[in-house]
């Protein structure tokens, strides 16, 4: 069986950072270091990012749906482990944009079993408030800035959060696809008791529609996702993916929060 995993020295020769990050983690784990996050289950399977697992971390961990995210934007930031920077193509533009059409939009969630089926739609937020001035980002407010969760997306992340290292997520952070790959590949591990093959078509509708469903966005997809996957890898080593026939075949492995499993789920 042909591995992902084969190539791996070229990711150490490219980036040193990410193998650092790989060597740190694997020295202590998550539980020890204080590096344990969490991510709703029904986003390992959309576009999962650093401001969702934040999120889901603190609801998990405070147990409330009423989130505050800080008395500044540059604290609030500052725990998304991002660096502040102003103008069109800076962070403080591009999180505000990303805010807002996370908190604007719904998610759909379908629970199927052999005999049932249910599915909803719930908002990720129920209230935003933002007292902020991106224009002086380390400026305190008056009032705390927070958001207030709605009531079912939060019921559904703490009755059954996927745990992530967040270190994973820092080290992988330039990347949004590496990021999703990781939440997808922790979420699948959590559960996966057989030898499992996925297409490349399966993955690309689920990964990368925007790469073009014709001969050759399959081809840019299939190596830009092969490059991800590996550096997916660099970190959390315990994962076995390999390819066959043309296709992504996950075995049974630790899941990367040792000790964590989802007994009886079933998902994408």
């Amino acid at each position: 069986m042909k591995t992902v995993g084969d190539n791996l020295p070229k990711i150490v020769k490219l980036d040193m950072a990410l193998i650092q990050d790989a060597i740190a983690i694997e020295k202590e784990d998550a539980k020890s270091s204080g590096t344990i996050g969490y991510m709703a289950r029904v986003l390992t399977q959309c576009i999962p990012r650093l401001l969702l697992a934040w999120l889901t971390t603190e609801a998990v961990i405070r147990k409330e749906r009423k989130i505050i995210l800080g008395d500044s934007l540059n604290q609030f930031m500052r725990q998304l482990d991002l660096v502040p920077t102003g103008g069109r193509w800076g962070t403080i533009t591009r999180l505000k944009d990303q805010m807002n059409r996370l908190f604007g939009c719904a998610i759909g969630i379908k629970v199927e079993t052999e005999h049932s089926l249910h599915m909803y739609h719930p908002q990720i937020a129920e209230e935003i408030h933002l007292w902020w001035d991106p224009k002086q980002p380390a400026q305190t407010g008056i009032w705390d800035s927070h958001v207030v969760l709605n009531h079912d997306f939060f019921e559904e992340i703490i009755n059954r959060p996927i745990p992530i290292d967040m270190r994973a997520i820092a080290a992988l952070k330039r990347s949004p696809m590496a990021l999703d790959i990781y939440m997808w590949l922790t979420y699948r591990m959590s559960y996966l008791s057989r030898r499992t093959e996925i297409s490349w078509e399966q993955l690309q509708f689920q990964f990368g529609a925007g790469y073009g469903f014709d001969e050759q966005g399959r081809k840019n997809f299939q190596r830009a996702f092969t490059k991800h996957l590996r550096s997916v890898l660099v970190v959390y080593r315990g994962a076995r993916v390999g390819q066959e026939r043309g296709r992504l075949v996950l075995h049974p492995s630790p899941t990367h929060i040792p000790g964590i499993r989802q007994p009886g789920v079933h998902g994408g």
